[in-house]
C-alpha cells in the first residue's frame, strides 16, 4: 500500500470563507473525507469520543476517571490521515505520542489508528532511518 497519487488540496472560498474541493474532482482530500476512511478502514467512530482519555487504577476512592482532550479532538485526524497518506514521519510520530498520552490504552483511538496503520505497512516503512 502506497500513498495515493497526487491528492488535490482544498480551495479556499472567499465568498463562504470556507475550504472546499474543487468542483469535479474525486482525488480531493478533504476534512470529511479524512474522517470517513479512517473510520472505515480501522472500524473506528471518530464522534468526541476520540478525544477521551481514561485514567485507571487512580486509588481507593476514585477507581477510574475520563477527561476530554482537545489536542485530540483537534488533531487525532489530521495526524493520522497524514501518516497513513502520506507515510509522514513527523505526523507518525505523534500519532504515536497521541497514543502515549492516551496511556497505551488499547482501546483509545490514538493506539487503535497508530496500530491499524503500522499493521498496514511495513514497520520499518515508520521506523527505518
Amino acid at each position: 500500500v502506497g500513498p495515493p497519487a497526487a491528492p488535490v488540496a482544498m480551495a479556499y472560498d472567499a465568498a463562504t470563507r470556507t475550504c472546499k474541493c474543487p468542483v469535479g474532482v474525486a482525488d480531493c482530500i478533504d476534512a470529511d473525507a479524512k474522517k470517513s476512511t479512517l473510520a472505515t478502514k480501522f472500524r473506528l467512530t471518530l464522534d468526541s469520543t476520540r478525544a477521551a482519555i481514561r485514567f485507571y487504577n487512580l486509588g481507593a476512592a476514585v477507581s477510574s476517571a475520563t477527561v476530554e482532550s482537545l489536542l485530540f479532538l483537534d488533531t487525532l485526524i489530521d495526524v493520522a490521515a497524514d501518516c497513513r497518506n502520506f507515510a509522514n514521519r513527523t505526523q507518525c510520530n505523534a500519532l504515536a505520542n497521541l497514543c502515549v498520552l492516551a496511556m497505551y490504552d488499547a482501546a483509545a483511538a490514538a493506539c487503535k489508528l497508530y496500530r491499524g496503520i503500522v499493521d498496514e505497512r511495513k514497520a520499518q516503512e515508520y521506523h527505518s532511518s
